[in-house]
């Protein structure tokens, strides 16, 4: 039978060895060549034979050990393996899941992980923050969803998305063993291609009042993404460096561009007039469009959507997205006769693999051309004065 005085009397030899204890079954101590002593069990679950370590001696002592092997005997009596690492792991609840998921995948992978950042510390925290991730039912994620959807069923798809999303990436990093939300497939419905365009009064309307908001720079950058087609992502990323007045150019690399392409945009008059008032905004900021906070970062991109729902009631107008002004763009460009082809290259959509492949002139020109014409419509649906 193992007790201290064995265990200190066991000396190393040549190879490895084991010293079983006759009282507890696959209750031992190995042996190594350094001297070094180590308690292990070993046992067989499920056809399988397996050897887990317990500690080291003298740092674990032998009553302690003992204890473990004990519990570890109560868990394949229940045909547990006590080796299963999740077993010894603190059970997270959903704040500390999303706490690693934030750090380790959310800002080190997302271009703009504000939005889904922001869903989930608004909607799903409010009911489950400190709840333990093992202890929500299935039943109890699909509740949640059918009441967010109730009340807003695009945020409910996106909500269902990203928190699924962050379940799965638990499961993988060997965080949590379960995702209760697997089987929530968009609670709010199929969502219907939008259609809404901003008609020639209502743009009228949106230029002229938006420049009673509260934030000018906000409203300077609703008003390009109008000009320009963009998305807003790509504007407030945007650096002074990427713009060139002189070339009359703002070029959004393939770090910014959602598709992963560079992409040059030719500036109108219009889109110079504009960035030259947010460049008197913005002093010394690297950022054509930054945080109010802190000059040395940009914008969030929710910063113009927030803005437009501040100010929809005030406008009078049925309310519209930001996206809206992008579509509102690229059906200017249609009623313009501008080319399709170029139209598509202005918004950066793809041309299909092989055209964009084996054509690499710039259409530069042909873009420049339709984004002067497009400005200068603009111009005749208000007068320059407002538009400055």
């Amino acid at each position: 039978m193992l007790n201290d005085s064995k265990i200190k009397s066991l000396k190393p030899k040549e190879k490895r060895y084991f010293y079983w204890d006759k009282k507890n079954q696959g209750f031992g101590i190995r042996i190594h060549l350094t001297g070094s002593k180590k308690f292990v069990h070993r046992y067989q679950i499920n056809g399988k034979r397996k050897l887990k370590i317990i500690g080291t001696y003298p740092a674990l002592s032998l009553k302690e050990a003992l204890g473990a092997y004990h519990s570890q005997r109560n868990l394949i009596l229940q045909n547990i393996d006590p080796s299963n690492t999740f077993l010894h792991k603190k059970s997270l609840n959903v704040l500390e899941l999303f706490d690693q998921f934030d750090q380790h995948f959310l800002t080190p992978r997302r271009r703009n992980p504000y939005e889904d950042r922001r869903l989930i510390q608004k909607d799903l925290f409010d009911e489950f923050a400190d709840r333990s991730v093992e202890d929500i039912s299935p039943l109890e994620a699909g509740k949640f969803f059918q009441s967010v959807a109730a009340r807003a069923p695009v945020t409910a798809n996106r909500l269902s998305s990203v928190t699924k999303q962050m379940f799965e990436w638990g499961i993988q990093q060997g965080l949590i063993e379960t995702n209760p939300f697997q089987r929530i497939k968009r609670p709010g419905g199929q969502e219907l291609p939008k259609e809404r365009i901003l008609s020639d009064d209502e743009i009228r309307i949106f230029w002229k009042e938006g420049l009673n908001g509260r934030n000018p720079s906000t409203w300077i950058g609703l008003k390009l993404l109008l000009v320009t087609a963009q998305r807003r992502g790509e504007l407030v990323n945007a650096a002074w460096e990427d713009i060139s007045f002189e070339e009359r150019n703002w070029h959004i690399p393939q770090l910014n561009s959602k598709n992963k392409r560079s992409h040059d945009v030719p500036l109108s008059s219009v889109a110079i007039s504009l960035l030259e008032q947010q460049k008197t905004l913005v002093k010394d900021s690297p950022f054509a469009f930054p945080s109010k906070n802190d000059l040395r970062k940009p914008m969030k991109p929710n910063s113009f959507t927030r803005a437009l729902i501040r100010r929809n009631k005030s406008l009078g107008l049925e309310p519209f997205s930001v996206h809206d002004l992008r579509r509102t763009a690229r059906t200017g460009f249609a009623k313009l006769k501008v080319r399709s082809d170029i139209a598509e290259m202005i918004i950066n959509h793809s041309r299909g693999a092989m055209v964009d492949i084996y054509d690499r002139y710039t259409y530069e020109d042909e873009k420049r051309e339709a984004l002067e014409k497009w400005g200068s419509y603009l111009e005749s649906l208000v007068l320059m004065n407002d538009l400055i």
